[in-house]
């Protein structure tokens, strides 16, 4: 419940006691909370923010000269192995984050740090949209050399093209920042175009899908597990995945070892065993059923009463989704409908798809679909439509969204990994991170961050200066500036004691 709800109910039951405590006691936890600039300037040890701009990180390359560009490239050049992929950096993020090596070089510690806190940064201080847009720089800076932010005018289905190449294409990924349940969609026209204008190179979606957890207090804490979704979908498993049938129910058979849980027969016991902690444990989707109970010395079935903590082998026929097949007599989600038409028009398309597919010929399938008339396809790539559909597919003529659901997506696509940036994680790794790199050096970034910021705070509050015109300040403004002054001298004065003995004793032994 929220709080425009809170109140819509209070004006309707101003009398409701509960309900007013209720609505203060939201008010006081969400006062109450840590902002997550608070949290980040709490850090044992912080960094200059380096914001992941479109154009000067994520669409130009070194080569091409922005500054900016290989700075940021330098501070992620550490993350994985090198020339990993995603789940491998994915992968060794999480592992940093679970136990950040004490004694990993220098160079590499920096690199962790920068990427969560420039992560936490986005995910935290932006909401999913724009999130989303700082994410595409971030991903072509992280991966280096050639990949590149998809400019937003080249009107381009993906948001990245990856220097990493997959059976000789290079990946064009397409990024989404989903709440847990959200759709992954795009527009079908340009995603028509794409296989029309790229023949044979498939679309990677990428899906980062931001769940909460509950704290040791019983909080919730939003947005604290990050996890990372790919799935790829090609002019081979177009239909898999576009306007796509509805999942299917399948059985697969597992087993799992436990004790009898209460004193009962073995029929009864079934039933029991799908309500007790074990069973909720195993995480067995619902519809999953208890097969049958075995003595686990030598997997016969049991039967009469059963002793309490006798051990068992329980057998379970376990619900599991998988994609529906899709073809003719298929049942069709809702939004394979708005993409293709009905049920007989789908069944067509799919037909056709198949035939061209099998003879080699898939661009006259992306021809179909385009119709004659092309959107924001190159000229002259457009033909006439089927008999049934001489306009070209429903979806692309009325600009029609695709829609992939959560549920769908978990029967389809591959689990890269989680980053968990629940605050305290994040603290314990600072803090370790800030310990393996030395006191020195802890102080030293600290100084270069709160230097900017209290040369700026003296600067700003105007007292009189010679050289422009003279203001009264009130007290308040002449102790904050006095403040800014000195904590800028001390700031100053760490970084030169730092740079005097990590960075000069280095330069006379290169030089």
């Amino acid at each position: 419940m929220n709080i425009d709800t809170l109140v819509e109910s209070f004006y309707n039951k101003a009398k409701d006691e509960d309900l007013i405590n209720e609505v203060m006691k939201l008010l006081l936890v969400e006062k109450s909370k840590t902002s997550p600039a608070e949290a980040r300037r709490s850090r044992t040890v912080r960094f200059p923010l380096i914001i992941p701009a479109e154009q000067s990180v994520g669409q130009y390359t070194t080569d091409e000269g922005s500054e900016d560009r290989r700075t940021f490239e330098l501070w992620m050049s550490r993350l994985g192995t090198e020339g990993g992929d995603l789940a491998d950096k994915i992968k060794s993020i999480q592992a940093f984050i679970n136990n950040p090596p004490a004694d990993a070089p220098l160079a590499k510690t920096l690199s962790y740090l920068m990427f969560l806190q420039t992560f936490s940064f986005m995910i935290r201080e932006f909401n999913a949209s724009v999130a989303g847009f700082l994410w595409e720089p971030f991903l072509a800076a992280m991966f280096g050399g050639e990949s590149v932010q998809v400019h937003t005018e080249e009107g381009d289905i993906a948001d990245v093209k990856l220097q990493v190449v997959r059976d000789g294409v290079t990946m064009r990924v397409s990024l989404k920042i989903l709440r847990d349940s959200g759709l992954v969609g795009g527009s079908f026209q340009d995603l028509v175009n794409h296989f029309a204008e790229n023949p044979g190179q498939p679309m990677v979606y990428v899906v980062i899908r931001k769940l909460a957890t509950t704290g040791k207090d019983g909080e919730t804490i939003k947005d604290s597990h990050m996890v990372f979704w790919e799935f790829e979908i090609s002019e081979e498993t177009f239909f898999e995945y576009i306007g796509h049938p509805k999942r299917r129910k399948e059985f697969v058979e597992a087993s799992y070892d436990t004790v009898v849980p209460v004193d009962e027969t073995a029929s009864k016991l079934k039933a029991i065993l799908r309500r007790t902690d074990d069973w909720a444990a195993q995480k067995y989707e619902p519809g999953s059923k208890v097969k049958a109970i075995l003595n686990p010395e030598n997997n016969q079935p049991v039967g009469g009463r059963l002793p309490v903590g006798a051990p068992i082998k329980v057998v379970v026929d376990s619900v599991i989704y998988v994609p529906g097949e899709p073809g003719a007599g298929t049942k069709l989600s809702a939004n394979a409908n708005h993409i293709w038409g009905n049920d007989k028009e789908y069944a067509q398309w799919f037909d056709l798809w198949q035939r061209l597919k099998a003879e080699n010929k898939m661009q006259n399938f992306w021809k179909a679909v385009q119709g004659p008339s092309p959107k924001g396809a190159s000229k002259g790539s457009g033909a006439s439509g089927p008999i049934w559909a001489p306009d070209g597919a429903r979806g692309y003529v009325q600009s029609e969204q695709f829609e992939i659901n959560a549920n769908y997506q978990s029967a389809i696509a591959e689990n890269l990994g989680t980053i968990d940036i629940t605050p305290s994680k994040l603290d314990e790794a600072f803090a370790i991170g800030a310990a393996a790199i030395g006191e020195e050096m802890t102080d030293m970034f600290n100084a270069v961050t709160a230097l900017s910021e209290n040369v700026g705070r003296f600067f700003l509050i105007d007292c009189g200066d010679s050289a422009g015109e003279a203001q009264t300040c009130d007290e308040n403004d002449a102790a904050t500036r006095t403040t800014a002054g000195h904590a800028a001298i001390q700031d100053a004065d760490t970084l030169k004691r730092v740079v005097d003995s990590r960075i000069a004793p280095v330069l006379k032994e290169i030089e």
